[in-house]
Order: structure tokens, then sequence, then C-alpha cells
């Protein structure tokens, strides 16, 4: 099983990629089809028409922004940042 901190910061770096289509293939390697997914400002969504949804609204709404992942810690599965 791959570590759960190496997953969310795999997840994290994808945000870098500006294209909506770039940014949704590199994202569903992290989604299952079922997922919920919860992000702050959106609505709740489901699965990968979910995510493009949530990454659209994103694009849109945000002109530029960057992720700085300032502290990453874990307990099993579960991973803080």
């Amino acid at each position: 099983m791959r570590d759960p901190e190496t997953i969310v910061r795999e997840f994290l770096d994808a945000w870098d990629e500006p294209d909506i289509e770039r940014l949704v293939e590199g994202l569903s390697a992290f989604i299952s089809p079922d997922a919920v997914l919860r992000q702050m400002p959106f609505a709740e969504v489901r699965g990968r028409e979910g995510l493009r949804r949530i990454c659209q609204e994103s694009l849109e709404s945000l002109s530029d922004f960057e992720i700085d992942l300032v502290e990453i810690s874990s307990v099993g599965r579960r991973v803080f940042t």
C-alpha cells in the first residue's frame, strides 16, 4: 500500500495544472467513481463528474492560486494538511 502522505502530496501537486482536461485527468487517479467530495464553498458532489464540476468552478473563481503546504502529518490512513 502506498504511503497516505505521498498520495495527498501528489493530489495537491496535480492542482498546478491550469488546463481543466489535464487537471481532471490528473486528479481522477485519486477519486473513486462513487466518491463524495466536499470542498467549500461548493456544494457536495459525487464521482468523477462531480470532480470535474468542482475543478471547473475552482478554476473560474480563482484567477491565480497556489497551494502552499505548510504542515502534513498522518495517523494510519488519515492525513492532516
